[in-house]
């Protein structure tokens, strides 16, 4: 099955690479939009069979949180919360950083609050990175909403994102892939994903199964 879904993915990807590069139309895709969410889709296909193919070969649970992902957490409507801003997802920085697209046709990095992921090189940064990209791939149309600041120090959006009603913030806390932190005076949610937190260690999911390198 971890192959199959390897090659779908590989070959979805392909595909909607060609109708993003030459004229629209091939392949029976009408439109760069279908294209972007057709290479999105079988990005994450693509990762899944491989963390299924690695998660079968050395029993690793943190993959495990990667493949529990559900097609309702990818697919669902981006309403959010009222009030919520549409955007789509560009690139993925890490398990708490990404830039995505405004309404406006501007771009810029947004910062998720109330988490803290491995930086880039640290022990379990890529886990973090492949499970948030499962939840909110390149080419999805999500939503945000703010707290009470509006940027941090660097300059990023600070948001919580949601797909459909689920906090991806609170979801990264519970798969284990992130922990929850505070940072007043964004702490609107920080209950919400200390509970997660608690339920994941309780479960050893992610950073905090018995084979992981630790919470950062």
């Amino acid at each position: 099955m971890d192959i199959l879904l390897v090659v779908a993915g590989f070959g979805g990807m392909l595909i909607a690479m060609v109708n993003l590069i030459r004229p629209r139309g091939r392949l029976g895709l009408a439109s760069r939009w279908r294209a972007s969410a057709l290479l999105g889709a079988s990005f994450v296909t693509f990762l899944i069979g491989g963390a299924i193919g690695q998660g079968s070969s050395n029993g690793n649970t943190v993959n495990a949180a990667v493949t529990t992902t559900t097609v309702e957490a990818i697919t669902s409507a981006p309403s959010g919360p009222a009030g919520a801003e549409l955007v789509t997802v560009l690139s993925i920085t890490d398990g708490d950083t990404l830039t995505v697209a405004l309404t406006d046709g501007g771009i810029d990095t947004v910062r998720l609050i109330g988490i803290n992921t491995p930086e880039s090189a640290e022990c379990f940064a890529d886990d973090a990175t492949a499970i948030l990209t499962a939840l909110v791939p390149p080419g999805s149309e999500i939503a945000m909403t703010v707290d009470v600041s509006d940027r941090d120090q660097f300059d990023r959006l600070l948001r919580y994102l949601w797909v459909g009603q689920m906090s991806v913030n609170e979801e990264m806390v519970r798969r284990g892939a992130a922990i929850a932190r505070r940072y007043p005076p964004d702490t609107a949610l920080a209950e919400r994903f200390e509970d997660a937190q608690s339920s994941a260690r309780s479960a050893g999911l992610g950073l905090w199964a018995p084979d992981a390198c630790g919470p950062a």
